[in-house]
């Protein structure tokens, strides 16, 4: 008697979970395409289009306990890679004391191609590009990329801009910069 409930019971279970199976299958098919569908609606820019952003960090720039004004040159590349930099900074000689620029973060380890500092006119060109072994692992991301040190000659407020920039991608035969920022400096009154 028990064989023939556990038998009945059995031929009625199989073919509902076969039921409840088809069902969920095409209820998580329709969520795919649903997801799939939303997605596509979002498009990610190709890394060729220019989405990087060059900017100098902090803003406002403040001298530090020793009179040391340190100036971070920043790139979020987005969905760039980038390879190497080159840029045009112009700051007011005679305002600041220019002390050094050295490479920084991600691309500590990039070689100096370009640094041309002429305070007279208060220009620094700069370019950097990585070592050909650690091309293939190209930047990608929100980085700083240089640091400049100035001294301040006098109080007051001046402005260290941007004045060219170019960004080198290995998936681009032209510049990937999208925008560039300066950044204001304040100085003890």
């Amino acid at each position: 008697m028990y064989r023939k409930i556990l038998l009945i019971i059995i031929l009625v279970l199989i073919p509902v979970a076969i039921i409840i199976f088809r069902l969920t299958k095409n209820n998580n098919e329709q969520i795919n395409q649903h997801t799939a569908q939303q997605v596509m609606t979002t498009p990610t820019l190709p890394p060729s289009v220019p989405q990087t952003v060059f900017q100098l960090f902090p803003n406002p720039a403040q001298p530090d306990s020793e009179g040391n004004i340190d100036i971070d040159v920043s790139i979020n590349t987005n969905n760039n890679r980038a390879t190497g930099v080159q840029f045009v900074i112009q700051y007011d000689p005679s305002v600041l004391r220019f002390v050094s620029i050295k490479p920084d973060d991600a691309f500590y380890n990039a070689k100096v191609v370009t640094q041309n500092v002429d305070e007279t006119s208060g220009l620094i060109t700069y370019s950097l590009t990585l070592p050909p072994q650690t091309r293939y692992n190209s930047v990608r991301g929100d980085y700083h990329i240089a640091e400049m040190e100035f001294k301040a000659k006098h109080p007051g407020t001046t402005d260290v801009k941007i004045i060219s920039a170019s960004v080198i991608s290995p998936d681009s035969t032209h510049s990937v910069l999208k925008s560039v920022v300066g950044t204001t400096v304040k100085l003890s009154e």
